[in-house]
């Protein structure tokens, strides 16, 4: 049984295109952004910075050496706030940037609790 919630991102030169995703305040450890990127350079690094806005925090996760498909976990502090989080791609390789800066978003909604 598969739990994970995934979010489904393609990424090439001057193109991007993703599925807005929702995931539920809490879903902890199970929302993922799937990335699949097209003229890659190896022993590159993806920057990604999420940012809720209602949260106004910003939160850094790198990933080194960059493949062509790459799941990333969506850190769970930014799944306990609900909000718009707005993800800003960027592909690096040291100091060089190698792809312009791309940005995504998703949402958090707020688990209803339903009285029985």
């Amino acid at each position: 049984m598969n739990l994970e919630k995934i979010m489904k991102v393609s990424w090439r030169i001057n193109e991007l295109q993703f599925e807005r995703g929702v995931f539920l305040e809490g879903d902890l450890n199970i929302a993922i952004l799937d990335i699949q990127i097209e003229n890659f350079t190896p022993d590159s690094e993806l920057e990604l910075s999420f940012y809720n806005e209602n949260e106004k925090k910003l939160y850094v996760q790198k990933e080194v050496n960059l493949q062509q498909n790459i799941k990333i976990k969506i850190p769970n502090e930014v799944l306990q706030v609900p909000g718009q989080v707005f993800v800003r791609l960027t592909q690096k390789k040291g100091d060089s940037i190698l792809q312009a800066t791309e940005e995504i978003y998703f949402y958090v909604v707020k688990k209803k609790i339903m009285n029985s």
